[in-house]
C-alpha cells in the first residue's frame, strides 16, 4: 500500500501534468510531460510542498529548456541572479523571488549534489531549497531530447538550486566558473576511480614480496592496509607517482610521473602537483629519508567533491627487486564514515600500532584495565591514530588513562611530521567545558603556535571528561620553542574557571572580604561572568559583603584615567534585597551632572537565597580638569550616600561635587546661600541659580572657601589677611562673568558670606558628625538684595526637613514664632509680622522681632505632623 506522501506526490504530478499545456506547445506536450512526471517522481514531499504548483512547473519547464540539447559528456551548469531571473522568466520561485538559482546538466554521477552545494556554500550563500532528479533520457545524434526513458536512455542529473542572493554579479561569474571546473574535476575521478581501485590492489599485491632485509611483518600490514581501503574505505580522487631522485649535493628528493597520475592528479586537475598538496617540496622530500613504508597524512586543502574536510593523501614507498626505493605511490582522497567508526583492532595499520600500546603497557586485556585502554584507543580521533607514531600513541593514551585520577585539563600535543599543524588533544571535566572557555584556549593556541587557521571538533565521553581537538594551522616548517607542558601550564592559568579566578582576586583584597566572599561565590550569574572579570568581581565583592539591614546601599564611581579631563564612564549601585527604582535613581543622578547612557541590572543570591542587586550604569560627565579623581570620587559616592538617605536634598546644586570638587557638607553651605537668596525676594528661580554655580564652579568654590575661612574655629593664621585674598580672587573672577543676570546672582552669593556674623555650621552631634541643620546670623545693612524695612539682624536656619527665620529690630526685642505655609517666601510673611510687632509693642519695647519656619517633607495638610517637627 502506497504511503499517504506517495499518494500526495502522485496527485500533484497528476495536476502539474494538467496544467503543462498551459506553458508548452501541443507539439512537445507529451514529451514534455513524461519528463514531467520523472522531475518530480522521487522528490520528497517536504520539498514539494515548499512550492506552490505554479512555482514548480516554472522550475520544471526551465529546467526542460535547460536541458533540451546536451552533447555527450558536456556538463551544462547556469547561475541565475534574481534580477536575472525577473527579467527572462526563468524558472525559480517566480519572478518577484529575491533567490538566485543554479542549475545544471550533466549524466549522472556520485557526489554532485553534495558538491554543487558545497561550491554554492563557499560563496557565503546558503541553499534555500532544492530538487535534484535523475532522469533517463535519449538524445539523437545532435544532443536533442528524443524521448524520456526506455532502452537507450542514459541517466542524467538535473539539479536545481536555490539559494540566497550574492553580493555582486562577479561572484555569480566566479561561482559559475568554479563549478564548471568542478564538473570536470569530478568527472575525472569518476572516469578513472576504477583505475584507481585497480592500482591500489596491484600495489597491494606487489608488498607480498618484501625486498631483503625489509620488515615483512610491516610490509604484511601495508598490503592488508591497502587493500582495505579499496573495500569502500576510501573514496579514491587521485592517484600519483614519484620517482625518487638524487640531487648532486646527496640529497634525496621526489619527482612526479606525470604519465602515471589518474583522477585529479592528472595534467590539468586540480592536485596535478601532489607535492604542493601535501607540503612545500622541501617538507616533502624529508620522506625520501623515512623509514616508514606508509605514511598518511593530511593534504593543505579541503576537499571541493563530496565533503568539506582537508583532504587525506596516503604516501606508500615503491622497492625495486634489490631493495632499492624507486619512489612512492600516493593516493588522494577521502575516508569514508565506516573508517571513523571501525574499532581500531579492525582497522589494517592501526591495529598494528594499537597492539604495540597493549604490549607496552603490560595490561592483560580481560583486566578492567586493560579493557580501559582499549577504550581509549577506540575514543581517539581517527587521524590521529592513522598519523601518530607508535611512541607518540602510546605516551597519549598513557597520559589519558592517568586522568582517572587527576580530573583537571591535559593537553596532549603532536607535530605533524611536516611541520604544517599541531595536533592538540585538550581533556578536562565535562562540567568545565563552555563556549567561552573553547574559544579562550583556542586563542592561547594560535598565539603559542603562530597559527594562520584553527579547526576543531569537541566530543563529550563517557568518563565525563570532555575532549577538544584543535588543529593549529602553521606555515610549513615550524617548530615551536615551547614543550608540550610548558603551553599546558599556559593553557591551565588561561582556563581556569572564573570562580576560581575570583578567588585569586579576593586572596589580595580585604580580609572582610575574604571572610564574607564565601556564600556568594557561586551567586554570580552567567552573564554576569561573561562580561565581568574576575578583578571586577572582586571589587564588586567587597561591597557586597558589606550590604545589611542597616546598610542597604553601598556605589562605586569608575573614573575613566585616560582622559584629561574628569570623566565617569561606570557607575555601580549595591542595593539590598531588591533594585532601586529606575525612577528615583536617574533623577538623582542627573542632578549629579551625570548622562545615564544604559543601566543592566544583576542579581546575585547568597546560599541562603538573600538576593542582592548590582545596578551598572553607563553614564557620562564633562569634569573639571584640575581635580583629584580620587578624591572626586569618595566625595560623590560620599554626597550620592547622603542623597539618596535624605540627609542632603536632591537638587541641581550636587553637580557642584564633581564639577567644582566639592564635599557634600560644602555643598550644603552654598544651599544655604541658595535658600536664603530665594527669601529675599531675588527674582531668579532655584534651577537658575542651580545652573549659575555649575557654570561657574571656580566662583563657587571661591564662595565656600570665602565661608569657611570667615567661620571655621579652627583656621590657623592671619583670618583678616586670608579673608582679603579670597575676597579679592572672588572679585577679580566676579568680574569675568558675561551676562548681567548672572553677575547680578554671583555677587549676592558674596555679599550674604559677607555679612554673615556667625554659624553653627562647624558644630557636631554627639557621635562627631555635622549637624543636620546649618544656622547663619546676618548682617541685613549688607545685603544689598533684602527689602525694607532692615532688621538689625536675623537668622536664616536650613535643613533638609526645616527651613526658618528670625528677624530683630534692634538688640532688645519682643516677638515670637510662628509656623507658615508659604515655602518660596516666608521671610515676606514673616517681616510684614515684625513690622507689625514693632507697632504693637512700641510701648513695651523700642522694636519688635518675629520668627517663622516651614516643614519641607510630609503632608503639608497634617498640622499635628508639622507641630511635632517643630
Amino acid at each position: 500500500m502506497e504511503s499517504k506522501a506517495t499518494v500526495a506526490n502522485t496527485q500533484l504530478i497528476e495536476r502539474l501534468i494538467g496544467q503543462a499545456q498551459s506553458v508548452i506547445s501541443a507539439a512537445e506536450l507529451p514529451l514534455f510531460q513524461k519528463f514531467l512526471r520523472a522531475y518530480f517522481d522521487t522528490a520528497s514531499p517536504d520539498a514539494l510542498t515548499q512550492r506552490s504548483a505554479e512555482e514548480l512547473l516554472e522550475v520544471a519547464h526551465a529546467h526542460w529548456q535547460f536541458a533540451a540539447t546536451r552533447k555527450p559528456k558536456q556538463a551544462k551548469v547556469r547561475v541565475i541572479s534574481p534580477a536575472a531571473d525577473g527579467a527572462s522568466g526563468n524558472a525559480g520561485a517566480g519572478s518577484t523571488s529575491t533567490l538566485a538559482k543554479v542549475q545544471s546538466v550533466v549524466e549522472d554521477m556520485p557526489f554532485l549534489v553534495d558538491s554543487l552545494s558545497m561550491a554554492v556554500r563557499e560563496t557565503g550563500s546558503s541553499v534555500d531549497w532544492s530538487v535534484h532528479p535523475v532522469v533517463p533520457l535519449q538524445r539523437d545524434s545532435t544532443g536533442a531530447i528524443v524521448d524520456v526513458g526506455g532502452a537507450q536512455a542514459a541517466p542524467e542529473s538535473l539539479i536545481h538550486l536555490e539559494c540566497e542572493a550574492f553580493a555582486d554579479a562577479e561572484a555569480a561569474t566566479q561561482l559559475q566558473a568554479k563549478l564548471n571546473k568542478l564538473f570536470a574535476d569530478l568527472r575525472g575521478v569518476v572516469s578513472d576511480f576504477d583505475a584507481m581501485k585497480a592500482r591500489i590492489r596491484s600495489f597491494a599485491e606487489s608488498l607480498q614480496r618484501p625486498p631483503p632485509g625489509a620488515d615483512a611483518g610491516e610490509f604484511a600490514e601495508a598490503r592488508e592496509f591497502l587493500l582495505w581501503l579499496a573495500e569502500d574505505h576510501f573514496s579514491f580522487l587521485g592517484y600519483a607517482e614519484t620517482d625518487t631522485v638524487t640531487d648532486a649535493d646527496g640529497r634525496s628528493r621526489f619527482v612526479t610521473r606525470d604519465e602515471a597520475s589518474l583522477g585529479l592528479a592528472r595534467g590539468g586537475g586540480t592536485y596535478s602537483d601532489p607535492d604542493q598538496l601535501i607540503a612545500p617540496r622541501e617538507e616533502v622530500d624529508k620522506y625520501s629519508e623515512s623509514t616508514r613504508l606508509v605514511v598518511v597524512t593530511k593534504a593543505n586543502h579541503r576537499s571541493t567533491i563530496h565533503h568539506p574536510e582537508f583532504i587525506d593523501v596516503i604516501s606508500v614507498k615503491r622497492f625495486s627487486a634489490d631493495g632499492t626505493v624507486l619512489g612512492t605511490c600516493r593516493f588522494i582522497g577521502l575516508f569514508s564514515a565506516d573508517a571513523y567508526i571501525e574499532r581500531p583492532r579492525r582497522i589494517p595499520l592501526i591495529r598494528r600500532k594499537a597492539e604495540y600500546v597493549m604490549q607496552r603497557a603490560r595490561l592483560r586485556e580481560d583486566s578492567h584495565s586493560g579493557k580501559n585502554l582499549r577504550e581509549i584507543l577506540h575514543q581517539l580521533p581517527r587521524d590521529e591514530l592513522f598519523q601518530s607514531s607508535e611512541e607518540e600513541l602510546y605516551e597519549t593514551c598513557m597520559g589519558i588513562r592517568a586522568l582517572r585520577d587527576r580530573h583537571q585539563l591535559r593537553l596532549f600535543m603532536r607535530r605533524d611530521r611536516y611541520g604544517r599543524f599541531y595536533s592538540c588533544m585538550l581533556y578536562l571535566p565535562r562540567e568545565r567545558y563552555s563556549r567561552e572557555l573553547r574559544d579562550r584556549v583556542g586563542n592561547e593556541l594560535m598565539a603559542v603556535c603562530g597559527g594562520v587557521g584553527l579547526d576543531r571538533n569537541t566530543d563529550f565521553l563517557r568518563q565525563s571528561l570532555a575532549r577538544i581537538h584543535y588543529i593549529v594551522r602553521t606555515p610549513a616548517g615550524t617548530r615551536i620553542a615551547a614543550t608540550p607542558a610548558e603551553v599546558e601550564a599556559r593553557l591551565k592559568a588561561v582556563t581556569r574557571s572564573w570562580r576560581d579566578q575570583l578567588r585569586d582576586a579576593l586572596s589580595q583584597g580585604s580580609a572582610a572580604a575574604r571572610a564574607g566572599a564565601g556564600p556568594l561565590l557561586d551567586g554570580f550569574p552567567l552573564s554576569y561572568q561573561e562580561h565581568a572579570d574576575a578583578a571586577e568581581a572582586a571589587a564588586d565583592m567587597e561591597l557586597l559583603v558589606q550590604l545589611s539591614a542597616e546598610t542597604p546601599l553601598l556605589l562605586r564611581l569608575v573614573i575613566d584615567d585616560g582622559s584629561q579631563q574628569l570623566r565617569a564612564t561606570d557607575l555601580k549601585l549595591y542595593a539590598w534585597r531588591q533594585p532601586l527604582p529606575l525612577s528615583d535613581v536617574l533623577p538623582a543622578l542627573e542632578n549629579f551632572g551625570f548622562r545615564v547612557i544604559w543601566q543592566e541590572p544583576t542579581e546575585v543570591a547568597n546560599r541562603a537565597g538573600e538576593p542582592l542587586w548590582i545596578q551598572r550604569f553607563e553614564v557620562e560627565l564633562a569634569g573639571a580638569e584640575d581635580l583629584d579623581r580620587e578624591q572626586a570620587r569618595r566625595d560623590f559616592e560620599s554626597a550620592f550616600l547622603k542623597t539618596w538617605n535624605g540627609e542632603c536634598e536632591n537638587d541641581g546644586l550636587n553637580r557642584l561635587v564633581l564639577l567644582a570638587g566639592l564635599n557634600s557638607r560644602q555643598v550644603v553651605c552654598l544651599r544655604t546661600l541658595t535658600k536664603y537668596l530665594i527669601q529675599t525676594g531675588l527674582p531668579y528661580s532655584q534651577d537658575y541659580m542651580e545652573r549659575l554655580l555649575s557654570e561657574h564652579a571656580a566662583i563657587a568654590r571661591l564662595l565656600v572657601r570665602h565661608f569657611e575661612t570667615r567661620h571655621d574655629p579652627a583656621f590657623e593664621g592671619d583670618r583678616e589677611d586670608a579673608e582679603t585674598e579670597i575676597a579679592q580672587a572672588l572679585d577679580s573672577a566676579l568680574d569675568t562673568v558675561a551676562t548681567l543676570d548672572g553677575d547680578r546672582v554671583l555677587r549676592a552669593y558674596a555679599a550674604v558670606v559677607r555679612a554673615s556674623l556667625r554659624s553653627n555650621y562647624y558644630q557636631r552631634t554627639a557621635d562627631a558628625q555635622p549637624k543636620s541643620y546649618v544656622s547663619l546670623k546676618l548682617d541685613p545693612q549688607q545685603v544689598p538684595e533684602l527689602p525694607a524695612p532692615l532688621p538689625m539682624y536675623e537668622v536664616f536656619v536650613y535643613s533638609p526637613e526645616v527651613e526658618g527665620i528670625h528677624l530683630r529690630g534692634g538688640k532688645v526685642a519682643r516677638g515670637g514664632l510662628r509656623w507658615s505655609d508659604r515655602r518660596q517666601d516666608f521671610r515676606t510673611e514673616v517681616l510684614g509680622l515684625m513690622k507689625a510687632q514693632m507697632v504693637k509693642n512700641a510701648i513695651i519695647v523700642p522694636v519688635g522681632a518675629k520668627g517663622g519656619f516651614v516643614v519641607k517633607r510630609g503632608d503639608p495638610g497634617n498640622r499635628e505632623l508639622w507641630l511635632k517637627a517643630g
